[in-house]
């Protein structure tokens, strides 16, 4: 089981050097006094945690050495190899996404990696490419099957009769991304 600590009074692994600082808008008087206040332990690992963090105050997020997490999600297949018991870490900045590869108990880091998740144009990239769509019918008998080697297709339906029809996705790890019914009137 894996627990987020999420207190604006704690950055990074609660050893002080924020204390005199602000987090949220929040003065941190003693980051070790509020975690122990709040039952926080330091965390398994921090990505790029700064431990001067006084030399940032006043300049741009972006000078900052943290990734900005966004969210986390926990990997624990083995479709793709070598990453089951990885967290994955999607970044505010730089468009990347961390891979935390956790030990067999889940309460040590033992590699990370980062991706490149977004192209020039800020866009987001289809890491897992081709795409694979299918299109069944109701009782489930394949109508059409096609490949993409890019995100944005389209799909010629004239050949389909009136009905409600199922759409799968698929990634090339075979990976249904989506799902989605649609009726032809």
């Amino acid at each position: 089981m894996l627990f987020l600590r999420m207190n604006p009074l704690a950055s990074g692994y609660c050893d002080g050097n924020y204390n005199g600082l602000t987090l949220a808008n929040l003065p941190v008087v003693s980051e070790q006094q509020d975690s122990i206040d709040n039952f926080l332990k330091s965390p398994i690992y921090t990505l790029y945690t700064t431990p001067n963090p006084a030399v940032f105050i006043g300049k741009s997020n972006s000078a900052w050495p943290t990734v900005a997490c966004s969210s986390i999600d926990v990997y624990e297949k083995d479709v793709i190899p070598n990453w089951n018991r990885s967290l994955l870490i999607p970044s505010l900045k730089a468009g990347l996404i961390q891979r935390l590869k956790l030990d067999a108990t889940g309460t040590k880091v033992i590699d990370i990696t980062s991706i490149a998740a977004m192209n020039k144009a800020g866009q987001i990239k289809n890491m897992s490419r081709p795409l694979h769509y299918f299109i069944y019918n109701v009782t489930g008998k394949l109508l059409i099957t096609c490949n993409s080697p890019t995100d944005y297709f389209s799909v010629n339906i004239e050949s389909l009769t009136s009905g409600m029809y199922i759409f799968k996705l698929y990634n090339a790890y075979d990976i249904n991304i989506s799902t989605q019914k649609f009726m032809v009137r």
